[in-house]
């Protein structure tokens, strides 16, 4: 299993990526700063989940979210941002966004990302 995880806070990334290790400890997980989005674009259809932060400089997590739909259908999306309006969600899930998760993260969001992620591969 591979992860991609797209924020432009180093922190935040680190954060992520150890709860991540926890909650995924079979997963290869891949952390990234928007500026290295285009190079791993080609390579998408590898990875069975990417989360992307929304409010990123160079690239939007809305920009991100549209590019690996249109490279693959079966990647589940989720979000991670602090841009938790009722009207930010609506857009997100128009997009195919499987999961809005606001920020921090805790134990019980990764609960939720691991169960709505399985629960998309039984039912799918």
């Amino acid at each position: 299993m591979k992860i991609l995880f797209i924020d432009d806070s180093r922190l935040s990334r680190r954060i992520t990526s150890r709860y991540l290790k926890l909650y995924f400890p079979e997963a290869e997980i891949h952390a990234i700063g928007p500026e290295d989005f285009e190079g791993i674009l080609e390579s998408i259809q590898e990875y069975h989940i990417v989360i992307t932060d929304l409010l990123m400089p160079g690239i939007s997590g809305e920009e991100a979210i549209e590019k690996i739909s249109s490279k693959s259908q079966d990647v589940f999306i989720a979000v991670l941002s602090a841009n938790v309006q009722e009207k930010t969600r609506e857009k997100m899930r128009h997009l195919g966004v499987q999961l809005f998760l606001g920020k921090p993260l805790t134990e019980e969001k990764m609960i939720a990302l691991k169960e709505a992620y399985y629960a998309r591969r039984k039912n799918p």
